[in-house]
């Protein structure tokens, strides 16, 4: 995503820009299996608008049946979302759906403002929160593999002619030359990861023939993995209230109560309807979880969306291969709990589990006492 911003404000924080956001779902309760909770899904874009650095103004959902071939959504829906741009003036549309190309384009065309889609945004979040030299080569990968068959599409549509027999027209010859641009620079890219990946499983191997067992963090994103791992390691790990505000796994060495040696991995938080390009190129980042001896869920209480979260973690978690590894549940944020009967529900549901505060140090030696003795039943087992 390429968006020209104003400069820096006088206190040095980058402005946001304003957005209209789009949130379209398709008519039936149900779609490809799929159930969808409105509220949840609005709230989510939102948040990851927020994220990308834009200032959402309005939202306005839509319903819509049949697919477009031209637009998507249907031409009323389309003339609703120009009038309310016309009102709000927003500088950008961001709307919640993997629009194609042309799609896309006509979007463009209609409301004469540039518009983003749903894996827009989730790439512009993780180009600025790729700090690692790793991590900028996975998101410039993941970006060029999801442009790729996108800049050739919106060609084909565009080109109307081609050179003579055995002759290639010069939009053509343009077309041919910024795919093999783009297909050399993946291949450049995908070896310089590979031999990133190769120096990751030296150091896997030794981690894996370590006597020290590896727990790693997982959850949705913005679960609070981070400030977890800092409460537990006494660490400094990035603490931000953003989505995906850290991409590369931070691995820090705890002692437990009873003195027992750990290594504590904080991976990438999840999120639903991932682009797949970004779930390839962040693989390697999950691999660290193959070598977990026990995977720590941390949950998010206070999240109105909180069951659904847990949802789509345990099913990327299914996804990954990773049912066989031993899972404990972390609740955090348990200071911002006011329904004890909720509360009573997610302990059940994801036993063995524990609720706990980071911010105020809350459960934090249960939390400990659960791990250590998951970890040596763990570990038993395995022998």
């Amino acid at each position: 995503m390429n968006r020209k911003l104003d400069g820096d404000g006088k206190d040095g924080v980058q402005r946001r820009a304003d957005a209209l956001l789009v949130c379209a779902f398709p008519r039936n309760a149900k779609h490809a299996g799929i159930t969808y909770n409105r509220g949840w899904m609005v709230a989510e874009f939102e948040e990851l608008a927020r994220s990308a650095g834009f200032m959402p103004i309005e939202t306005i959902v839509i319903n819509y049946g049949r697919i477009s071939p031209a637009i998507w959504i249907g031409k009323g829906q389309l003339d609703r979302i120009k009038e309310k741009a016309a009102e709000l003036e927003p500088e950008f549309v961001l709307v919640n759906l993997n629009l194609s190309p042309v799609h896309q384009r006509n979007w463009q065309q209609e409301l004469d403002l540039t518009v983003f889609t749903r894996p827009d945004v989730i790439f512009d979040i993780f180009e600025r929160n790729a700090h690692t030299a790793e991590g900028k080569l996975q998101v410039e990968l993941a970006r060029r593999r999801y442009d790729l068959p996108r800049i050739m599409q919106i060609f084909e549509e565009q080109s109307g002619t081609r050179g003579g027999i055995g002759v290639r027209g010069l939009g053509e010859k343009l077309h041919l030359k910024t795919r093999g641009e783009i297909r050399e620079r993946i291949h450049k890219l995908q070896k310089r990861l590979d031999k990133i990946g190769r120096d990751r499983k030296l150091r896997s191997s030794l981690r894996e023939r370590s006597p020290i067992p590896i727990v790693a963090l997982v959850g949705y994103t913005n679960a609070g993995k981070s400030s977890l791992l800092n409460v537990l390691t006494g660490s400094a790990a990035l603490v931000d209230d953003r989505y995906f505000a850290t991409l590369n796994p931070t691995v820090r060495r705890l002692t437990m109560p009873g003195g027992m040696q750990v290594l504590v991995s904080d991976t990438v938080g999840f999120i639903e309807d991932l682009p797949r390009e970004l779930t390839a190129a962040f693989q390697a980042t999950l691999e660290e979880l193959d070598l977990a001896g026990l995977i720590v869920h941390v949950v998010d209480l206070s999240r109105p969306d909180a069951e659904n979260t847990v949802d789509a973690a345990l099913e990327i978690l299914d996804g990954l291969g990773l049912g066989d590894i031993p899972r404990i549940t972390i609740l955090n944020k348990l200071d911002a709990i006011s329904d004890p009967d909720m509360l009573a529900l997610f302990l059940e549901k994801l036993s063995p589990a524990v609720a706990v505060s980071c911010l105020r140090k809350t459960n934090i030696m249960t939390a400990l006492e659960l791990i250590e003795n998951s970890v040596r039943r763990a570990v038993a087992v395995k022998a």
